[in-house]
């Protein structure tokens, strides 16, 4: 396979722990891929802010959506804005 030229390019890839590494995971899909283009224009803050912001309850309904990625019908009468906010970053219309 590729070589990784060294640790911080892994712990860049990876994290640097269990939980930067679960973070990571949790990730919409089009940051990890252009990582510091998100990065730098504030979308991998704004997601985070947004998903620690969450209820507790918000918070387990949206990494359920998360890991089976079921973002199609989001009912917005039944969801906050936050919520909404949040699944947005993984919309294919959010570039």
């Amino acid at each position: 396979g590729v070589a990784m030229p060294g640790r911080s390019f892994f712990e860049a890839a990876f994290g640097k722990d269990r939980s930067e590494f679960h973070k990571i995971m949790l990730m919409p899909e089009k940051y990890i891929i252009d990582r510091l283009k998100h990065e730098n224009n504030g979308d991998t803050k704004e997601w985070w802010s947004t998903l620690k912001s969450l209820s507790e309850c918000e918070y387990n309904e949206a990494i359920d959506k998360i890991k089976i990625k079921d973002f199609s019908e989001i009912d917005h009468h039944i969801y906050s804005k936050k919520f909404i906010r949040l699944l947005e970053h993984y919309s294919s219309k959010r570039l």
